[in-house]
């Protein structure tokens, strides 16, 4: 029972230090703030706010864009391209590949377009890619 207590003992004791070492008290700079603010207001005005982190595709446009092809699971995203919007309005571009009729992989561009607020597709027409 004492070992016991000593490991918790101890446990505390070393997370109290390590919040001590890592944890920020000081308090927020209203600069820095402002800055975010502004950063993220400029991210929102570009339409990068609406596409994924991890490999830039709008997940909305992909999902509005898959029933659309005959092997949806084929699906295979390459790159997507958005414009400043315009009355809270993008216009949208993305290159992918999908599977045929004949089961090869062709190249194809999707454009459309979504609204700035909450990244709803509003347009989406394939065509193929030269």
């Amino acid at each position: 029972m004492k070992t016991h207590f000593k490991l918790v003992i101890w446990s505390a004791a070393a997370f109290c230090i390590y919040i001590a070492i890592n944890y920020d008290f000081s308090e927020p700079d209203y600069r820095t703030v402002l800055e975010r603010a502004r950063a993220k207001q400029a991210q929102m005005a570009t339409g990068l706010h609406c596409l994924s982190r991890l490999d830039g595709a709008h997940r909305q446009f992909v999902e509005a864009v898959k029933p659309l092809l005959r092997d949806p699971s084929s699906f295979d995203h390459h790159k997507t391209q958005v414009t400043s919007a315009i009355g809270g309005i993008h216009d949208i571009q993305m290159h992918f590949g999908a599977r045929n009729g004949f089961g090869g992989v062709a190249r194809s561009v999707a454009v459309g377009s979504y609204r700035q607020s909450d990244c709803s597709v509003t347009r989406v027409q394939i065509y193929p890619d030269e």
